[in-house]
């Protein structure tokens, strides 16, 4: 799709559309699990899911459901958390 909308403008609008709406689902994910959101991070797990539905749908061995939602799983524990107050004044990362 990526090398079509290069040369069709039509399918780089959508194209565009599209990813753009991947970026905030991927944000707003990432909010619900208190992940960092500077704009490296947001790339960096927007690449990760991208990568990942290439694999899941390749034509020749495509990645398992189940491996992609583990190497998924694994990329967010490795993303840092917000930080967060505690009760006792102190931030702690978690």
């Amino acid at each position: 799709m990526t090398q079509l909308a290069r040369d069709d403008e039509s399918i780089g609008r959508i194209l565009a559309e599209w990813e753009a709406r991947e970026v905030e689902v991927v944000t707003d994910y990432a909010e619900q699990l208190d992940l960092a959101l500077d704009p490296i991070n947001v790339d960096m797990l927007v690449a990760v899911v991208r990568g990942l539905r290439h694999a899941v749908c390749a034509i020749e061995r495509p990645m398992a459901l189940a491996r992609a939602h583990a190497t998924l799983a694994h990329a967010l524990a490795l993303m840092p958390r917000t930080a967060s107050p505690r009760s006792d004044g102190d931030l702690t990362l978690f």
